[in-house]
């Protein structure tokens, strides 16, 4: 103790060291001598003391204020961050829109020598869907058809899509907000079984007792597409889509999210396994609330709602829903936002045209 004191003693002494020598002593409360051997410890009004304080203080402002502006900066540089990194996000929107352009455009646009053969009269015979007239007539349009589902005794109008990824698609869902005919998908069980508007309506939906047996005669794919109010288009492909008898309330089978061909991401894993809810007949699991209701609707809904909602209100740019979740929309691609169009279109998976 003895040495620690001597050592600053000696500092009090030493020129420039001494006033925070002695500063350091005072803070301790050390009974030191008034005078040394040495110069004697300076006092709280020693110019050059005050000097010390004033420049170790200027010094101290200057720290803080280099933190608070430094602090300032952080601040601006975050947001022009998140400007930026809002502006990247609109801009991989718009690329995975082009890639699935690409992609798109690659399917459609094989490179071959020869053109398919046609088989035979589409307009004669029974064919279980829209693959089978393409298959049998490649040189067929998109429109309306006849098609003959096995265990059915009267064939079935449906819409077909003869063009995208070499056609043979049956439309199974139709949506286009844009359209001035307003059709009510907030219908009861019924309604829905049954199916309800013409496959040559913008609005439409196959009635569930059809999908069931459509889906019956084989595996499936299923094709999403979907458009925003701004002109920009998506798409999701799967490898299976089946829907269930009555008896499974219609039961939703969702197969493998087919990344390498979908530029919209998957909503459908949401859905998988889960049967159709409408306003009269809840199957949706949450105990608290019926979605069908909530959402104005009838579909395959999750206890927690939905990740992709093809039947919600039939809203043009200009409207509002009384609820966003009352909107078309497909969430992984737009959120809440909605939709002007989407379309569910199925096919086996083991079309094929014949060169």
């Amino acid at each position: 103790m003895k040495s620690y004191l001597a050592a600053v003693l000696l500092l009090c002494c030493l020129p420039g060291l001494a006033y925070g020598a002695c500063a350091i002593a005072n803070e301790l409360k050390n009974n030191l001598p008034a005078t040394l051997s040495g110069e004697a410890c300076p006092q709280k009004t020693d110019p050059k003391l005050v000097a010390l304080k004033k420049k170790a203080a200027d010094e101290k402002t200057q720290q803080d204020v280099t933190i608070y502006m430094l602090q300032a900066m952080a601040a601006v540089e975050e947001k022009a961050t998140n400007a930026l990194e809002a502006k990247l996000k609109k801009l991989e929107v718009t690329l995975r829109i082009l890639e699935g352009e690409m992609k798109r455009k690659k399917a459609e646009l094989k490179v071959v020598d020869k053109q398919p053969k046609k088989q035979g009269d589409a307009s004669k015979g029974d064919f279980p869907d829209c693959g089978g007239i393409k298959i049998m007539d490649p040189t067929v349009t998109s429109g309306q058809r006849q098609i003959k589902i096995k265990g059915n005794t009267q064939k079935t109008p449906v819409k077909c899509d003869m063009e995208t990824m070499d056609g043979g698609w049956t439309v199974i869902l139709e949506r286009d907000a844009s359209q001035s005919k307003v059709v009510d998908f907030d219908k009861d069980l019924a309604a829905y079984k049954k199916g309800f508007d013409s496959p040559t309506d913008a609005n439409f939906i196959m009635g569930l007792d059809v999908m069931n047996k459509l889906t019956a005669q084989g595996k499936y794919q299923l094709l999403v597409e979907m458009e925003d109010f701004d002109g920009a288009k998506a798409s999701a492909m799967y490898k299976e889509f089946k829907v269930g008898d009555q008896a499974s309330n219609y039961k939703l089978t969702i197969g493998e999210y087919d990344d390498a061909k979908s530029t919209a991401g998957d909503a459908l894993f949401f859905h998988n396994g889960k049967p159709f809810s409408v306003k009269d007949k809840d199957n949706d699991g949450n105990t608290k609330l019926a979605w069908a209701v909530v959402a104005t609707g009838g579909w395959w809904y999750h206890e927690n709602g939905y990740a992709a909602h093809p039947t919600g209100k039939q809203l043009d740019k200009t409207k509002k829903a009384d609820m966003e979740v009352q909107t078309i929309n497909w969430m992984p691609w737009r959120g809440c936002e909605k939709l002007k169009k989407i379309s569910f279109k199925v096919r086996q998976d083991s079309f094929k045209l014949v060169y």
